[in-house]
Order: structure tokens, then C-alpha cells, then sequence
């Protein structure tokens, strides 16, 4: 993936030391990609203080850019929560369960994925990232 703002490479390496992660693969075109997105910023900073973080990964299919994304759901300023740019869309490949978008992966400290689905909504992100906080 690549940094939303200077296209440089990034891994999930940068969120190594958390307690727990949810890293969602959004398309840009995809409503309920759109949804999740409205709710993420508030997620992460409802878990900033249980040292978890929030790797969120967009895939522009539809004209817009990585930064707009990011200000448009305000995902900017959150100190948990990482934005990248996949130019390819080979996270998604990486991580879906289903031929659809939208897919959120779970993980424990160490790096143990919990849980892996498409179309979560905030209620069932929090209950899969309390169950990984406690493993």
C-alpha cells in the first residue's frame, strides 16, 4: 500500500505494538465501503486508548483521490488510524472471503487474524475487536 498523501510504501509495520487491529479494504465506489467509512473515525477514537489501531485501505475506482477520501469521511488527525492508497487493488484480492467489497480483517497483538468478513457495521466491528483484545 502507499501513503495517501506521498505514494511511498507502507506496510502494516507501522502498526505493530498495538493490542489489536482493523484493517478494512475499501472501494471507492462502493456504498456500503462509503458506510463503514462514516463510522471509522469515530470507532478509532473510541479505541485510541486501548492501544488499537485502525489501518484503512481505499482502492479509487471512481475518480476521486486517496486525500478527498479521507477528508471527506474525516479520517484525518486520528493518531490510530492510518489511511493508505492501494493503486492496484491487490489488498482486496489479499483479503476478501467474497467476489465483493467491503471485507475487514481482525487481528490480535500478534498479528493473529481473529476475524475476517465483508460488510461489517459498527456495532459488529466493536464486538470482534473486544474479542481480540482479550486473546
Amino acid at each position: 500500500v502507499q501513503d495517501c498523501d506521498t505514494g511511498a510504501t507502507r506496510t502494516l509495520d507501522e502498526v505493530c505494538g498495538a493490542d489489536a487491529t482493523w484493517l478494512f479494504v475499501a472501494h471507492s465506489h462502493c456504498p456500503t465501503c462509503n458506510a463503514t467509512a462514516k463510522y471509522t473515525a469515530d470507532l478509532a477514537q473510541q479505541y485510541a486508548g486501548k492501544n488499537v489501531a485502525v489501518v484503512h485501505v481505499v482502492y479509487i475506482d471512481d475518480g476521486q483521490s486517496c486525500p478527498s477520501w479521507r477528508e471527506k469521511h474525516g479520517l484525518a488527525g486520528i493518531p490510530n488510524l492510518k489511511v493508505y492508497l492501494d493503486k492496484t487493488g491487490a489488498s482486496w484480492s489479499k483479503i476478501k472471503t467474497k467476489p465483493y467489497t467491503a471485507p475487514h480483517a481482525i487481528m490480535t497483538k500478534d498479528r493473529v487474524i481473529t476475524y475476517k468478513a465483508h460488510g461489517l457495521s459498527g456495532a459488529g466491528v466493536k464486538a470482534q475487536l473486544d474479542k481480540a483484545l482479550k486473546k
